[in-house]
């Protein structure tokens, strides 16, 4: 069974210091192509916010970059996960995995938990944030699209049979939060249209 990132980008308790890192990490990350546009800004926000309530990624703080020593800090399997996860959400926030961000985050990736759980991790991010794609997509539009489907998972290099996996669990959810049902028959509860 695949790695599950969001339940660990969750609930992965950090200390302040681990935060600190893992904020200046997705810093490191978000400038390591050397571009740091408005549209890049926004997302980047963004996701922090989601992840780091409050916390301004822009903030000149989180410039210094990551020592060994700061690695050290990351005490745990789990939280040495859940940093190697926010390293790829940054690296893929302006859907350009470019050369110096695959190397930040294969360097200091394997430092971390090894080429092999980097990999296993870098899956679960890829999977994770083609799940967002289509579930936003099938929210909006009350449908999947093969094609959009299709270049999404192409874009995050989520394997066909894998999206199509994800493609029925992201369907049914959306249709049970657009009409919920009683039963498998798909026919609405007693009071919704």
């Amino acid at each position: 069974m695949a790695l599950l990132i969001e339940p660990l980008l969750r609930n992965v308790d950090l200390t302040e210091r681990q935060r600190d890192v893992c904020l200046r990490g997705i810093a490191q990350m978000a400038m390591a192509d050397g571009v740091r546009d408005q549209r890049e800004l926004a997302f980047l926000a963004k996701f922090v916010d989601e992840f780091f309530e409050g916390a301004d990624p822009t903030n000149k703080a989180f410039d210094k970059p990551v020592t060994d020593e700061d690695l050290a800090m990351l005490d745990s399997d789990r939280v040495r996960d859940v940093f190697v996860a926010y390293l790829y959400l940054t690296a893929y926030m302006d859907e350009d995995f470019s050369e110096p961000e695959v190397a930040l985050a294969t360097r200091l990736g394997d430092q971390l938990v090894g080429n092999e759980r980097r990999e296993e991790i870098l899956e679960a991010v890829r999977q994770f944030l083609y799940r967002r794609t289509v579930f936003a997509f099938a929210f909006k539009n009350n449908r999947l699209d093969e094609d959009f489907a299709r270049a999404a998972s192409a874009r995050f290099g989520v394997p066909i049979e894998t999206a199509l996996k994800i493609n029925a669990s992201v369907f049914n959810a959306v249709m049970a939060l657009k009409a919920p049902t009683d039963d498998a028959t798909n026919q609405p509860t007693e009071g919704t249209n």
